[in-house]
């Protein structure tokens, strides 16, 4: 199976690794390498996630530390959506 980001998701991570540096640089670069390895892990055992249909009927989703990230499985691809601190609305932030 491959990774695939969406331009949203990739936002996204963009977005939280921008505010985690502004303090706390090294943090930053740990919260990436943490998420990086959330994915290959959802690359080799894609089922692992939660099923999050309240976001959608084949949508699944992981916790990497307070971020939550959305999926859904395509033939070959996990096909990441979001990455949206779970401190936020989560529904909300996900339609936007």
């Amino acid at each position: 199976m491959k990774i695939i980001r969406t331009s949203k998701a990739s936002a996204d991570l963009v977005r939280i690794y921008r505010y985690v540096a502004g303090h706390n640089k090294d943090g930053a670069l740990r919260l990436i390498r943490q998420m990086d390895a959330a994915f290959l892990h959802l690359r080799d055992f894609p089922q692992t996630g939660a099923p999050r249909r309240e976001l959608g009927r084949e949508l699944r989703g992981r916790i990497v530390g307070y971020h939550h990230v959305t999926y859904r499985l395509e033939p070959g691809s996990v096909v990441i959506l979001r990455v949206i601190d779970g401190r936020m609305d989560i529904e909300t932030e996900f339609f936007r």
